[in-house]
This record gives structure tokens, sequence and C-alpha cells, in this order.
């Protein structure tokens, strides 16, 4: 997994979240929370397997640490003029058990990276699914947006279109209906 991966999708998931409150994004709630919720579960698993990983790194560490320390003592043992056997041969088997810790280490981080790469190929599809419906999604709220105002456009022109046709209902300041006269002049007597 890359560094910082698994946090750029915990904030695609929290702004999928939020535009879906705003109402930027309307889909079904159902199918959402069960995206988010496989998000969140691959997520975890892929969270799961980075702390194991982290932790045989952290174990290879201490043993090459360990190790280093060993070949320090068996080169100090070699370096001097007299040699002492039994002090060798317990460095030696030191040395042997720390080398095959290492071994061990080292195919548990393969068996957990390999697992790890799988698991992000897999959330990579995934995500790249759910970033093509998201962008399509955006798109098509844009154009039902656009439909909207242009339906209200037309609304409020065929309102203006109706107005000078319209009879009032309102009386005027004489207690009269008003009411515009079409055609000619107000005659009073």
């Amino acid at each position: 997994m890359q560094p910082g991966t698994s946090d750029i999708n915990m904030e695609r998931v929290e702004t999928l979240k939020t535009a879906i409150r705003n109402g930027e994004l309307k889909m079904d709630t159902g199918k959402i929370a069960d995206s988010l919720i496989r998000e969140a579960q691959s997520y975890l698993q892929s969270n799961k397997r980075m702390t194991r990983l982290s932790e045989i790194l952290d174990h290879m560490t201490a043993v090459l640490n360990d190790l280093k320390k060993v070949m320090d003592a068996e080169q100090q043992q070699l370096s001097v003029g007299h040699i002492n056997g039994s002090q060798l041969q317990r460095i030696t088997e030191e040395k042997s058990s720390l080398l095959a810790t290492l071994d061990y280490l080292e195919q548990q981080r393969r068996l957990e990276q390999d697992a790890q790469r799988n698991v992000n190929d897999d959330v990579a599809r995934r995500w790249q699914a759910i970033t093509e419906k998201t962008q399509h999604l955006r798109d098509l709220n844009q154009h039902n947006g656009w439909l909207l105002e242009g339906q209200i456009e037309r609304n409020h022109q065929a309102l203006d279109m109706l107005k000078p046709h319209q009879e009032p209902t309102l009386y005027g300041a004489n207690g009269q209906t008003a009411s515009p006269h079409r055609g000619g002049k107000k005659i009073s007597i």
C-alpha cells in the first residue's frame, strides 16, 4: 500500500457522505450504505494488514539489531589471539537462530505484502468504480439542474404571458374593482 492511500480513501468516503447529506448527490441510501460499509470493511482489513506488516517489519528490525550485536561479538572472538571455542560455538548457534528467525519473518513479510497488494488492487478497482459512478452522478445532477432551470424559465415566461390577461380581484381607491380597460377611454359621469 502506498503511504497515505487508506487515509485518502477515507477522505473520499467522507466527501461522498457530505455530498449526499448536502443534497449535492442523490442516490438510493441503501446502495450508498452498502457501498460505504464495503469500503470501510476493506479499509479496516487493509489497515489490519498494514498493522501486521508493520509488526513484522519492527520484529525484523529488532532481530537485525540483535544479529549485529552477535556478529560484533563473533568478530571480537575471531580477532583475539586466543579463540574461546565454547564461546564461539554459542555465538554461532545464536547467529544461526537469529538467521532462521529472520528467514521466517521474511516469509511472513512476503505473504503479508502479497495479500496487501491483492487487497490494494481490489480496493483500487472498487474505488475507481466508485469514482466513475460519482462523476457520472455529478454530471447527471448538473444536467438535471440545467433542465430544472429551463423548466423554471418556461414557467416564468408562461406566467408573464398570462398576467396581462388576468382580471385583478383587488379593489381600487374608490372602492370599485380595479380593472384595466381594454381599448377605449374611461368615461365618468
